[in-house]
C-alpha cells in the first residue's frame, strides 16, 4: 500500500497549521510593534527638537556676546535621520497612521 498520498496530505496540513500559527503570532504582536515604532519616531523627533533648541540657544548666546551666530546647526544630519527612520519603517510595512 502506497502511503505517499497520505504523507503528502499530512505534510500540507502541517504547513498550513504552521502558517496559521505564524500569522496569529504576528497579528497578536502588531500593536506592540506599532507602539515601539511610534516611540522611535517620537524620540527621533525629540532629538531633532533638542538639537534645534541648542542651535537657537547658541545663536542667542553668540548674539548676546556680539558674535555672529554659528554657521550651521550642531547636528545638521538629524533631519535626515528622521526622514530615514520613516522611510525604513515604511519599507518594513508600517501603516501611515503609525508614521504620522
Amino acid at each position: 500500500m502506497d502511503r505517499r498520498p497520505q504523507i503528502e496530505a499530512a505534510r500540507k496540513r502541517v504547513l498550513a497549521a504552521e502558517a496559521a500559527a505564524r500569522l496569529r503570532i504576528a497579528e497578536e504582536r502588531r500593536p506592540g510593534r506599532a507602539a515601539l515604532a511610534r516611540d522611535l519616531l517620537a524620540q527621533t523627533e525629540a532629538a531633532l527638537d533638542a538639537a534645534l533648541a541648542l542651535a537657537d540657544y547658541e545663536a542667542e548666546t553668540a548674539s548676546a556676546c556680539g558674535f555672529a551666530p554659528p554657521p550651521i546647526p550642531p547636528v545638521p544630519m538629524l533631519g535626515g535621520v528622521l526622514d530615514a527612520v520613516r522611510t525604513d519603517l515604511r519599507a518594513h510595512g508600517f501603516a501611515e497612521e503609525v508614521l504620522a
